[in-house]
């Protein structure tokens, strides 16, 4: 088999697989970059894809990411597929070694750990810096089924029942905003960040912690429970 076939055999094997979790620091360690994520996330979805291509998805400059290719090249996470001419011009096409990158759930080590939070840290930060130029510029939707700015922090209690639906809603969200390489007519590019999590202090079975908060005197004039679920669009 030559190159070219191996390569597409070697893609139709990538598009049955359902995930793959990172292990290596090394390549979690690449995905710290904000470019490189949104980079490998396109080539993902819509590889094989060029540079060229790429940057117009980004609307950036292609010579701003012919650096950022390299180094996800030298990670194995994505290799190069082809070439294609058009008779004056030669351009590479990449596609991912993967067809959806994960972090495990269970870090080996506390170095995975860091790195693992670094990336989501960074994510969360990039969002803070959206969030501020967007309301700055006044040139969202901030009401309304188009609205598209929106933050918030909620807390509460939910039932198995009520966690499951969190979680079908959660899974609605992310496969509804997909990275293709030619957006639809009217799209908007979007980004969402989250963090969901189990409450620090508060236990599994919808008591509080042991120590009420009663017991500390800063506590005690703080908001009950309705009065943090406030959220800003």
């Amino acid at each position: 088999m030559n190159q070219e076939g191996s390569n597409q055999a070697h893609l139709e094997e990538v598009l049955d697989q359902e995930f793959h979790v990172l292990e290596d620091p090394s390549q979690i360690a690449v995905l710290r970059s904000q470019v490189r994520q949104a980079m490998i996330g396109i080539i993902c979805k819509s590889g094989p894809i060029s540079v060229p291509e790429i940057a117009e998805h980004l609307r950036k400059p292609d010579k701003s990411l012919y650096h950022h290719m390299r180094v996800l090249l030298k990670s194995n996470l994505v290799y190069e597929y082809d070439e294609q001419s058009d008779g004056r011009y030669t351009t590479k096409r990449y596609a991912a070694r993967y067809n959806k990158f994960v972090f495990p759930r269970e870090p080996e080590d506390d170095k995975t750990l860091n790195l693992i939070l670094e990336i989501v840290g960074a994510g969360f930060r990039s969002s803070v810096r959206a969030l501020r130029n967007e309301i700055k510029e006044g040139t969202v939707t901030r009401e309304g089924p188009q609205r598209n700015l929106a933050s918030g922090c909620f807390h509460g209690w939910v039932t198995p029942e009520e966690l499951a639906r969190v979680n079908d809603a959660l899974n609605a969200i992310i496969s509804t905003i997909s990275v293709d390489a030619e957006p639809s007519p009217g799209a908007t590019h979007v980004t969402y960040n989250f963090a969901f999590h189990r409450t620090p202090g508060m236990l599994e079975e919808g008591c509080p912690s042991e120590e009420p908060i009663g017991s500390n005197p800063e506590a005690q004039d703080q908001p009950k429970d309705a009065d943090l679920n406030q959220g800003s669009s």
